[in-house]
């Protein structure tokens, strides 16, 4: 039995929560079904659904439900513990050598080990993350990963603006569906690619300030009529989006305190034309070349933010 589910007052039901079907049958009435359901076996959400089912050649829905659910009860975040385990599987699968017990594509059993391994502390590279495990076993190729931060479910040979996000690359950069969405979009352009980054892609970052539903999207002039209506304080739609464009830059300002270098702010080398994971059918566009000239002009921009919006400090300038 599939329920959908919201937050409370939300009509978007966003998610799916599964549950066997009780002893006696489900009740034709929906209404009484939604109450009188069997035990509860998982939730299908995109990020889990996706990267612990056909990330990790596991087609099966339920054992697709079975570690997804396994990933909230160990408490780990969904993107990235997926992530490591299909690097793992790949690594092995290329012949690189034997790690994480030789785990390959489709081995739900150890995928379940390695996951209670690393989140009992019994596999300690493992729960580092995919850059720090292709830091020390090699494979940096094909670790998905900009600045260390494991890409979601979207495909990062659509996406150069991964490592231009302050936070999870598709929740902080909207430029993640672009290739797909956008009728307008030109993606061997590195002039559309600036612009979206420098000027769209950060305003996704409002929901953050004002703790709003990512699905919703709200734009900014709602959030601002939303906040003078119950709080009575005049607030205007430039407000929110000039708030959102200074937590964006301040986030670059201290990235560059931490010590991350222009050449961190990279992809992984698969993903571009040429390589492996570069040539997909109906995805052939991102080039070296074109990524670099994006990061090159991207990072000029954001420097010269820094400086207009008084941030030097945080990086000694």
């Amino acid at each position: 039995m599939v329920l959908d589910k919201n937050c409370f007052g939300c009509q978007i039901s966003c998610h799916q929560d599964f549950y066997d079907v009780p002893p006696e049958g489900k009740d034709p009435d929906w209404r009484q079904a939604r109450k009188n359901h069997g035990p509860y076996l998982g939730r299908y959400e995109f990020e889990p659904m996706e990267l612990s089912g056909a990330n990790l050649g596991i087609l099966d829905p339920h054992a697709n439900l079975e570690l997804a659910r396994l990933d909230d009860d160990l408490g780990f975040d969904t993107i990235s513990v997926n992530v490591v385990l299909s690097f793992l599987m790949d690594y092995n699968g290329k012949g690189h050598g034997s790690v994480a017990d030789g785990i390959t594509f489709g081995d739900i059993e150890k995928a379940k080990k390695i996951k209670e391994d690393i989140a009992y502390g019994r596999e300690t590279l493992f729960g580092k993350g995919v850059r720090a495990i292709a830091d020390e076993i090699g494979g940096k190729e094909s670790a998905m990963h900009s600045k260390g931060v494991e890409f979601s479910a979207y495909l990062g040979q659509t996406n150069p603006g991964y490592p231009f996000a302050i936070a999870g690359g598709h929740m902080s950069m909207r430029t993640f569906l672009l290739y797909v969405m956008d009728p307008g979009c030109k993606p061997e352009s590195a002039d559309y690619w600036v612009h979206n980054i420098t000027n769209e892609g950060w305003k996704m970052i409002t929901k953050d300030l004002h703790g709003g539903c990512l699905f919703a999207m709200t734009p900014p002039d709602q959030v601002s009529e939303g906040i003078e209506s119950i709080f009575g304080i005049p607030f205007s739609k430039e407000q929110v989006l000039n708030a959102t464009f200074r937590a964006h830059i301040l986030g670059f300002a201290l990235e560059q305190k931490q010590g991350i270098t222009a050449e961190e702010y990279d992809m992984p080398a698969d993903i571009f034309v040429g390589q492996p994971k570069g040539d997909l059918p109906g995805v052939h566009f991102l080039t070296r070349d074109l990524f670099e000239e994006i990061r090159e002009r991207v990072l000029e921009r954001l420097h010269e933010d820094v400086g207009k919006l008084g941030y030097g400090q945080y990086i000694g300038a």
